[in-house]
């Protein structure tokens, strides 16, 4: 188990312990290019095996699998028209947005859509869901994410555009 915490490339955690009912049992941890693993042997054959067992793990999720950090298309998160509100525009956020362990080389075969209206009317509650964003593989879907409005947008009246204008135009 030494050698896997000296030798093994981007080990951040080991734990090894044994029991009647488990056996030989290690629990492993590495980091390496932005994505992390932990690997839970049970019932080794002995101390040698179980570091084994571990690194073999491991090695088959570093060897066969990659993290897939989405990115987010530019016009998902242009600004919402707001029909009778206090501004024109309110402007979008996506809630966390949340990253994949996909199969090495299929990156390539992840399709990006999103679906969002293009206008709103006021009021507007702060994080109002105005559309999704969607991640699939195929006819899969791999994650999906909502798409929010940032601020609170108050209605306006007839008496508050005229209020708005007139103050627009004493500032010009």
């Amino acid at each position: 188990m030494n050698t896997l915490v000296k030798n093994y490339k981007g080990i951040s955690g080991l734990k090894a312990c044994a029991s009647e009912k488990a056996g030989n049992c290690i629990a492993a941890s590495a980091s390496r290019n932005k994505m992390s693993l932990v690997a839970v042997a049970l019932k080794s054959k002995d101390n040698d095996s179980k570091a084994s067992d571990a690194k073999s793990m491991l090695n088959f999720g570093f060897d066969g699998y990659d993290m897939f950090i989405p990115e987010i298309p530019e016009d998902a998160l242009e600004p919402i028209n707001v029909t009778h509100g206090s501004v024109l525009k309110t402007d979008t956020y996506i809630d966390g947005v949340t990253r994949l362990v996909i199969k090495r080389g299929t990156a390539s075969e992840i399709n990006i859509k999103f679906d969002r209206i293009d206008k709103i009317e006021a009021p507007v509650p702060a994080n109002t869901k105005v559309g999704e964003l969607v991640f699939n593989m195929g006819t899969k879907e791999m994650l999906k994410h909502n798409i929010y409005t940032k601020e609170e947008v108050e209605r306006i009246d007839l008496v508050g555009a005229f209020k708005k204008l007139l103050l627009s135009l004493l500032r010009n």
